[in-house]
């Protein structure tokens, strides 16, 4: 038991049971920003500051879906405009997991399921206004990344990459084996635990994704090579204007 304490009041003594570990003060609770604050407040920078710390999803979506970029500072509006660029990411990595469901779902419940996987890959095109070509790239990246690069999709949907660093990475490590294309996916993607900063250019990153696979796989290095020397040319093609 706890020692106990006395007090002697005016007329009457009392003991009570004093706990060291009892702390008066509830813990912090954490900002949220809440709709009257987003719309009605007269600085609202607060607000969309908050979006950036956190992950990207539903609550950051809420507070971003009901701002007014006339009411923003310039600082208010660059971190709006990241953190709508993480939102983009986290949707996208959505996206592609339901296609990768869609298109996989082996439709066991369907008296035709060959037809029906096979009407998948046409609903991917239709939805997405795709062509034949494009829909069957959307359908290839989002297995890659489902099955075989989950820290990219993971990366993705934390917004620490673009949808387009994800599609380079798929892109670039098809030809690699299971173990070379996961040494290349951790050699490239930003530190889960690093500064939550935007994500790196695409030119910085098809440069450590190059130097990635040229480690990973040597051979390929090679090959790319001698295939671009034997592809050495020079050529003259028309432009608009009279100018080539």
């Amino acid at each position: 038991s706890y020692p106990a304490a006395r007090f002697v009041g005016m007329s009457e003594a009392f003991e009570f049971d004093f706990d060291p570990d009892f702390d008066p003060l509830p813990e912090p609770v954490p900002y949220v920003p809440n709709p009257v604050e987003v719309q009605l407040y007269p600085d609202a920078d607060a607000a969309v500051a908050w979006t950036v710390t956190v992950a990207p999803g539903p609550a950051a979506a809420g507070v971003l879906a009901l701002l007014d970029p006339a009411r923003l500072s310039q600082a208010g509006r660059v971190d709006a405009l990241m953190a709508l660029d993480r939102l983009q990411a986290w949707a996208a990595a959505l996206q592609i997991q339901v296609i990768a469901a869609l298109v996989e779902d082996p439709c066991s419940q369907s008296p035709a399921p060959r037809l029906d996987r096979g009407w998948a890959k046409e609903d991917v095109k239709a939805c997405l206004g795709e062509s034949t070509t494009g829909a069957q790239h959307r359908i290839r990246t989002a297995s890659e990344l489902v099955h075989r690069l989950p820290e990219t999709l993971a990366a993705l949907e934390a917004g620490r990459i673009t949808a387009r660093h994800a599609i380079a990475v798929t892109d670039t490590v098809r030809t690699l084996d299971d173990v070379q294309a996961r040494e290349v996916e951790q050699a490239v993607l930003p530190d889960p635990a690093g500064s939550g900063g935007p994500p790196p250019t695409m030119a910085s990153f098809h440069k450590k994704l190059h130097r990635a696979v040229d480690k990973a796989d040597p051979r390929t290095a090679q090959a790319r090579a001698a295939r671009a020397a034997e592809d050495r040319d020079v050529w003259v093609q028309p432009q608009n204007d009279a100018m080539s």
